[in-house]
């Protein structure tokens, strides 16, 4: 199966979103907020839900555009969004019928600046004659209501049958819509309107937005508000996807393990890594492996480029914090990373905690001895991004920082030098960073320890 057409449930989102849906019918408004990494999928299951709750509930996706190179928001078109919702809401109506009774309920405002909304209203002979005027200058229509008729209108469509909004990648949205949002959350008279709204974006974009923060910070606590993270996929989900996309492949335990660790779940990475392997040869088109897949180092272009964008996102004391990390491997512990940087163990847990919280690129796993001591263990979500974080570094950095880990290290083999747990978990790593650090006479003693131990 092509890989655009493969989609693979995410149950227990999709319970969540039935169940602000429900209580939306209910209670009234309702607000979510997804939350998903790049290429996590936010897109594609958005678009899919809307498609399986269409037929008792009147859906409309709008996804922002961002400006042209660095230009900011402000030169976005005003409420672009706002004119996107309502058009795919009427486009979403197979029944021209039911198009024109919807198109009854809204005012000659928001139809006289939604031009798909004015050209079905022309179905209606008194709305035609009332758009007729204004397009000949008989009628002026005071466009300073726009928002508060428009949300009267949605909230007078609801009555006859919930709704679903979706604004995806709401960090694009211009400052009106995102103002007119805090108005139609605000006031008191639309908490009873059988509207559920979706904005989705990664988290860290939410909190590089001040009118976005501020919108998320004052609702976010409110009964009316959920959170949702779209997580990775788990290793039954990478097994789905690649059964759906090679149906005739046998069982290759070592091939999904593989791609688990090399993408971390992540969809997107899921689907660039298998197409890489197929051009490569590693794979043949049933999806067997005929190649050699433990020899493969390569890294799919749009990985490249998705963790270059990646990390100018990152604030210079986090990408600062990763860079130095990464040269300790894809997993490493607290108590090296405390060495390398000489910062107290608090500091980093909460730099590591917040970096983990906005951008998912790092996690904690455990608390156990690791190269010597024991310490908290952490690893990078996703094999791509650590690469692309050491290969970053240049080669004097790489060199003088494995030096540093090679001598600490040895330091704690010297210190520990009767504690055979502690000597035999040094040895492996004291080797490779002795050897990356070009510290021959350390990387002899370790392995001679190698050997003892």
């Amino acid at each position: 199966m092509d890989s655009d057409q493969i989609f693979i449930p995410r149950p227990d989102v999709h319970k969540r979103f039935d169940s602000v849906l429900t209580r939306g019918d209910e209670e009234g408004l309702q607000l979510i907020w997804l939350f998903g990494e790049t290429g996590q999928g936010k897109t594609w299951f958005l678009k899919h839900y809307l498609d399986q709750v269409h037929e008792n509930t009147l859906v409309s996706y709008a996804q922002c555009s961002s400006p042209l190179g660095n230009q900011s928001t402000n030169v976005l078109k005003p409420h672009q969004p706002l004119k996107d919702i309502f058009e795919d809401l009427l486009a979403n109506q197979a029944s021209s019928k039911r198009k024109l009774n919807l198109v009854k309920n809204i005012s000659l405002t928001v139809l006289a600046i939604i031009p798909i909304v004015g050209d079905l209203a022309y179905g209606v002979k008194e709305i035609r004659r009332d758009l007729n005027e204004f397009k000949s200058g008989k009628r002026e229509v005071d466009f300073s209501n726009f928002v508060k008729e428009y949300f009267n209108d949605l909230r007078t469509i609801a009555e006859e049958t919930p709704i679903l909004l979706v604004i995806d990648d709401v960090q694009w949205s211009d400052i009106p819509t995102i103002e007119a949002l805090h108005k139609f959350f605000s006031e008191a008279e639309y908490r009873s309107a059988r509207i559920t709204m979706v904005l989705s974006a990664r988290r860290d974009e939410i909190e590089a937005s001040t009118e976005l923060l501020s919108l998320y910070t004052q609702y976010s606590q409110e009964a009316f508000c959920a959170e949702v993270t779209l997580p990775p996929f788990n290793p039954d989900q990478i097994s789905d996807y690649y059964h759906s996309r090679f149906p005739q492949s046998p069982s290759q335990p070592d091939l999904l393990l593989w791609l688990e660790k090399k993408t971390g779940g992540n969809p997107f990475f899921l689907q660039s890594y298998i197409q890489h392997l197929l051009v490569e040869d590693i794979l043949d088109p049933r999806g067997n492996i005929t190649g050699d897949l433990e020899g493969y180092r390569g890294l799919p272009a749009e990985i490249r480029l998705v963790s270059s964008w990646l990390m100018k996102s990152l604030s210079d004391e986090d990408l600062n914090l990763l860079l130095t990390a990464s040269v300790l491997g894809f997993k490493f512990s607290l108590h090296e990373l405390m060495h390398l940087t000489q910062r107290s163990s608090l500091e980093l847990i909460r730099g590591l905690r917040r970096i983990h919280t906005k951008h998912g690129i790092v996690e904690a796993v455990g608390f156990k001895l690791i190269n010597g001591k024991e310490s908290t263990v952490y690893h990078f979500t996703q094999h791509a991004i650590h690469t692309a974080l050491y290969n970053e570094l240049t080669a004097e950095e790489r060199e003088a920082l494995h030096r540093m880990t090679a001598h600490y290290l040895n330091d704690l083999r010297l210190a520990r030098g009767g504690d055979e747990d502690a000597q035999n978990s040094i040895a492996s790593a004291l080797m490779l960073h002795s050897r990356l650090g070009h510290e021959p006479e350390l990387e002899y003693q370790s392995i001679l320890m190698k050997a003892q131990h």
